[in-house]
């Protein structure tokens, strides 16, 4: 009988940064695979100042039979408790890290889509596109709110005192210091250099 490969894998406490894609996994950069134990059939697998042990059978399916060198690639654990081995280029194409508030790290080098920016905007947080040109040009989310009319335009419109609801939008800040609501072009919709702006 096939022994299930979730108990080929032992469990470890190995504590691993966080990441999405699509899906939420575990995972942690492979510093080093140790040699073969040949009492308890295991190797242990290094990590930035940790270790756990996998099983021979693990090691010898990710490894091609001991022809691809893991090191350097991400040892990746699904929710569903699977374990598995990703390289480095495949693994950061498609995953980027969680942060403990839950949100994607930020590398401001890499930027983001704009997908990223509005929620990040709906967070309190303000971002702008690296290919703006103008300096200390961002956006912010003016959150939704109740007033009284009390002042033109508003008045030719409503009579005094009327409740209106006034809708979050996005407004932003000009690089001459201006506040001016912002509309998304096309050309920012789908850019993917958006940064957050502290």
């Amino acid at each position: 009988m096939v022994e299930s490969y979730q108990s080929q894998v032992k469990s470890s406490t190995l504590s691993m940064k966080r990441y999405t894609s699509h899906k939420e996994v575990d995972a942690a950069i492979i510093k080093a695979v140790g040699e073969l134990n040949q009492d308890t059939r295991q190797r242990t697998l290094a990590f930035e100042g940790e270790t756990c042990k996998v099983s021979e059978e693990w090691y010898l399916k990710h490894s091609d039979n001991g022809n691809t060198n893991l090191v350097g690639g991400y040892f990746v654990q699904y929710a569903d408790g699977y374990q598995s081995w990703s390289p480095a280029a495949a693994f950061e194409s498609g995953y980027k890290e969680i942060t403990q508030e839950g949100h994607q790290a930020l590398n401001e080098s890499d930027g983001f889509s704009f997908g990223r920016a509005l929620e990040l905007l709906r967070d309190g947080r303000k971002v702008a596109r690296q290919g703006w040109n103008g300096k200390d040009m961002f956006l912010f989310l003016v959150p939704g709110s109740t007033f009284q009319v009390n002042r033109p335009p508003l008045l030719g419109i409503y009579p005094e005192g009327t409740e209106i609801n006034y809708h979050a939008h996005i407004d932003m800040k000009t690089a001459d210091g201006q506040v001016v609501p912002w509309l998304c072009s096309q050309t920012d919709a789908l850019a993917e250099d958006w940064v957050t702006v502290e």
